[in-house]
């Protein structure tokens, strides 16, 4: 008889379990939807007073939800991914280290990746608001970034005749893998080259300016 009480109760609470998602199991899934580019997905999981802050932004849930399509088209060309570093559940509150990288960073051994530390709010399971407290190796990776890009630029340029965004986009994988597989000397002379060519520049400017 005991058993025959015990085994529903216990059943109940699984049923019970598997339909109940934790905060930090929320987090999870709505960075799981952002990498998957699941606009409406992450729409689900916000909040209508929803807000997201930000060093330059506040936005509401609509605003929010319009800046993630717009950037959307963007996002899949160059592969953007959230990934979680670490997180901490404070109860109504998540606390996360999210590391941010692209195909153009792997492609071009950019480093360090920038990381953002974020605090997700909850009212219920449902975001209240999302705060970017602070960004990690941002200059790093900006400077990183830069010195990166101008020698793929430069390759892209000297081999298809193409110096805009534009052209870039539209064969962005296929340059960057063939970017990718050409030997570290080759990328290093393209380097060098620049540099010189920099070098000239300037002084250039220093004589005019004399």
């Amino acid at each position: 008889m005991y058993m025959k009480n015990v085994i529903p109760f216990f059943v109940c609470l699984i049923l019970f379990s598997s339909c109940h998602h934790g905060k930090d199991e929320i987090v999870y899934d709505f960075i799981e939807a952002a990498n998957d580019f699941k606009t409406e997905k992450i729409s689900q999981f916000l909040a209508d007073s929803f807000m997201f802050y930000s060093s330059t932004d506040t936005l509401n849930k609509d605003k929010y939800l319009a800046r993630l399509d717009s950037s959307l088209e963007y996002s899949k060309l160059i592969s953007s991914q959230r990934i979680l570093l670490s997180i901490q559940n404070f109860d109504s509150i998540i606390k996360t280290e999210e590391q941010v990288r692209s195909i153009i960073d792997s492609c071009l051994d950019v480093t360090p990746l920038f990381i953002q530390k974020r605090t997700y709010r909850f009212v219920d399971d449902k975001l209240m608001s999302i705060t970017v407290d602070s960004v990690l190796n941002y200059e790093e990776y900006s400077k990183s970034l830069h010195e990166n890009w101008t020698p793929f630029a430069f390759y892209v340029k000297d081999k298809y005749g193409i110096d805009d965004w534009d052209g870039i986009a539209a064969n962005l994988r296929k340059f960057l893998s063939e970017y990718s597989n050409i030997s570290s000397s080759e990328k290093n002379n393209i380097k060098n080259m620049l540099t010189c060519k920099e070098l000239m520049f300037q002084k250039m400017a220093y004589s005019s300016d004399n």
